[in-house]
């Protein structure tokens, strides 16, 4: 039977009228979720907005509400990706572009954020949060006219506004009026009493200026109006016990928070830390007591292990672990016993223990990351790289912040060779957690080699706010603050160091450093004998003395003081070294070359001798002798894969292919995580040794380049897949290398050859002629002839 039109219009009226937009239904768990998250049920408001994003993903509002659930909750990463992904969908979003512009401000990335205010205003000019974050941004660019400029004209609008009076009281903070920044914070205090954010920044004006009664009286009025704010009662207490010696108010404010928050667990700690100071037996009575009113709290338990354990106990921080795993053997808390455990047989270096432990935790438990963590630390020590990374990628699948796992995952790369990807960890770990020392440390080494000084002096501050006794990111502050030329602010970083640790080698070598900086040699000079009388073998103090005694024309007496040396220290090569160094810094080679060959014979594994001998002969364009020396390196040191490499190219440039082809096997036998070394060979396979055994070993050699960003790393995965006739696995990949570094002439010779086997003619011939043209200004003759013979089988 058919049905009338008359009935399939309505049918399919009212199946339209039933289901609706996927934009409507977005728009409905939209709303649902903002009436949830305005009642302040924001698991309930997180639901409603993905089942939003399901039905219509194209829609940014629901990723702004996610967005503002991360800030609600301090989850600044998961935050950023949202707001991005709203940037995306709806650049016009102003709220979106204000907070991810704060972000960005957050992070130091001023540029990027600037982008984000005059987007925001140019879409809504009289946006108050919007002309806020640019008056911000301004004011840590240091252009404070400006900035106060803006906040004037605002504040015609919003007169006495809280967050104008809080920036203006920062502007007069950065430009160092402290006294007149303080007296306009008390004003915004009288005006906002209640607001917390106010009197954080009065704090922390009276901690920069010293007064730390001034903070005293803060905390305390803030404790009249709000006396269940955890953090305000253990930064006070802090304060008390660390700069007021109020070790008894301290106490008395700790017990009073306790009495009102019984089960606050990060008071608990906090006040048997400080009973711990001065009673450590007073400390341990009254855990026990804490345990045996609340035995099932296992906290409690840890804290008492914990206890003993800084106590130097450590047989009974051990045994109460034990008795942890006996009272719950397949539990959580049982579980974590075991990871403490596993952790110090590790520390005691009794790995198998230590491996027996997290084993049996990862038995009932295959992803838990404390067990995980042991592991992976554990097979780095045995060299197992791969299943190092495999179990740090699962600890950070489940726990996406954990920097500790970032760390142990960026050295795993390093041990492979893959560089790009450690350094990418780093980063990351930094990320997750700004205090991270060993991040910030690389991570900042990684700025200077960019000479991004400013970036790179910030990561090390924030690290030392956390920090602050951590000499060796004192010492990297004041390196950057050298090479910034900011020699004030050095000064006062080496001051740091003096008050914790008094004059030093490292402090003496540091002011050396500045002062050699600053051009004043005698200062230098002074300071690096002064480290030399602490640490007559420095072989930092020694260079340093050798380059001020240089500068100051003292070179006799330079050579005089270092064969003293090298006679009072014949075993010492620090100072043939420098003596070296020196002779071939005064032309005076032939002494310098003479005194490495010397020490090389009779210290056969000393690396610094060849490296000095081989670059000498390298800058010389002495490749036979540098050969020479490398090949007696090669032969003489075990971890001799630099010298390898040098060697093979050397090999390379001289022509002789095979004898490099062999250095690189070798290589790659020792270490195949060599990267270098699985490049080079596979470029000899594909351009000396071609053929379709060789071909397709290159092909297996430079899969892991695949997705590298490294251009010539790409460039030898794509070029191969162009010998094997794989055209369309080759092509985006060569492209990326051009893009990567569009004026290196094999580059675009590759992606030429392609274009032509692939019959885009004209496309071959841009990127042809392009390649010609690079290689005649790299005079590089040999590749200009296979440029011509490609160019010549298109014309044909």
């Amino acid at each position: 039977m058919k049905a009338s039109k008359g009935l399939l219009l309505v049918l399919m009226l009212g199946m339209a009228a039933g289901c609706g937009s996927s934009a409507d239904s977005a728009a409905d768990y939209v709303e649902s979720g903002n009436e949830f998250f305005d009642n302040g049920n924001y698991d309930k408001a997180r639901l409603e907005y993905k089942n939003a994003i399901q039905i219509d993903p194209r829609q940014a509002e629901p990723y702004y509400r996610l967005a503002l659930l991360d800030e609600q909750s301090k989850n600044w990463k998961q935050m950023f990706a949202n707001l991005t992904t709203v940037e995306q969908l709806d650049p016009n979003h102003v709220d979106a572009q204000i907070k991810l512009g704060r972000l960005y401000l957050l992070g130091g990335k001023l540029d990027e954020a600037m982008t984000r205010a005059d987007k925001a205003l140019s879409l809504k000019p009289e946006s108050f949060d919007g002309r806020i974050l640019k008056a911000s941004i301004l004011a840590k660019e240091q252009k404070f006219d400006e900035a106060s400029k803006l906040l004037a004209e605002v504040a015609k609008d919003y007169p006495d506004h809280k967050d104008i009076l809080s920036l203006e009281v920062l502007i007069l903070k950065d430009k160092g009026q402290l006294p007149a920044a303080l007296a306009k914070a008390q004003e915004a205090v009288e005006k906002y009493p209640e607001d917390l954010s106010l009197r954080l920044i009065e704090l922390s004006l009276y901690n920069e200026m010293k007064d730390y009664k001034g903070m005293a009286n803060v905390y305390e009025e803030i404790l009249e109006r709000k006396p269940d704010e955890r953090e305000v009662v253990l930064s006070y207490a802090k304060l008390l016990v660390s700069q007021l010696d109020r070790y008894d108010d301290a106490l008395n404010i700790l017990q009073s928070f306790l009495k009102i928050h019984p089960d606050d667990a990060e008071a608990q700690q906090f006040l048997l830390g400080l009973i711990n100071q001065k009673n450590p037996q007073e400390a341990l009575t009254k855990l026990d007591e804490m345990i045996k009113a609340a035995p099932e709290n296992y906290d409690l338990r840890f804290a008492k292990a914990a206890l003993l354990d800084k106590n130097g106990d450590v047989d009974g921080s051990v045994s109460e672990l034990n008795r942890i795993v006996e009272e719950d053997p397949q539990g959580i808390n049982g579980n974590k016993a075991r990871v403490m455990l596993a952790s110090y047989y590790a520390s005691k270096q009794d790995f198998n223990k230590a491996r027996e432990l997290a084993q049996a935790v990862l038995d009932v438990a295959p992803e838990e990351s404390g067990a995980l963590l042991v592991r992976a630390k554990l097979d780095l020590i045995d060299q197992k790289y791969d299943q190092a990374v495999t179990d740090l990628r699962t600890v950070l699948r489940n726990s996406p912040d954990s920097d500790e796992a970032m760390i142990l995952l960026a050295q795993a790369y390093q041990k492979q060779g893959s560089e790009a990807l450690a350094e990418d960890s780093f980063r990351q770990a930094l990320a997750a957690n700004p205090y991270n020392a060993t991040a910030a440390l690389t991570v900042s080494s990684m700025l200077v080699q960019e000479s991004n000084y400013d970036k790179a002096e910030q990561v090390l501050v924030t690290a030392l706010d956390k920090n602050p006794t951590n000499a060796t990111l004192l010492q990297q502050l004041t390196e950057v603050r050298i090479l910034k030329k900011d020699w004030k602010a050095g000064i006062e970083t080496i001051d740091l160091l003096k008050d914790q640790q008094g004059d030093t080698l490292l402090s003496h070598l540091l002011s050396g450093q500045l002062y050699e900086g600053q051009g004043d040699y005698a200062l230098a000079k002074a300071e690096y004998e002064a480290a030399l009388e602490l640490e007559p073998n420095s072989s930092r103090a020694m260079q340093g003395l050798a380059t001020s005694m240089e500068a100051l024309d003292e070179n006799e007496q330079l050579e005089s003081y270092l064969n003293n040396f090298n006679q009072k220290y014949p075993n010492s090569m620090n100072g043939y070294a420098t003596l070296a160094i020196h002779y071939f810094r005064v032309d005076k080679a032939e002494q310098a070359v003479s005194i490495l060959e010397k020490k090389i014979a009779e210290q056969k594994n000393w690396t610094l001798g060849y490296s000095l001998l081989t670059d000498y002969y390298l800058r010389n364009d002495k490749l036979n002798d540098a050969a020479k020396v490398l090949k007696q390196a090669v032969d003489n040191i075990d971890d001799n894969i630099r010298f390898s490499l040098q060697l093979a190219s050397i090999e390379e440039s001289r022509g002789n292919y095979g004898e490099a082809r062999n250095l690189y096997d070798a290589i790659l036998k020792k270490n195949n995580n060599v990267d270098i070394a699985a490049n080079n060979l596979a470029s000899l396979l594909t351009d000396r040794f071609e053929s379709p055994e060789n071909l397709n070993r290159a092909l297996e050699i430079t899969q892991r380049f695949k997705s590298s960003t490294q251009p010539y790393f790409l460039d030898s995965y794509g070029w191969v897949n162009v010998k094997l006739n794989k055209l369309d696995e080759a092509k985006p990949v060569l492209e990326q290398a051009v893009s990567l570094e569009p004026n290196v002439a094999v580059f675009n010779y590759h992606l030429g050859v392609l274009h032509a086997k692939q019959g885009n003619n004209d496309l071959a011939r841009q990127y042809l002629n392009t390649a010609k043209q690079q290689a005649s200004q790299d005079n590089d003759s040999t590749l200009m002839a296979d440029i011509d013979t490609a160019l010549s089988a298109l014309d044909n």
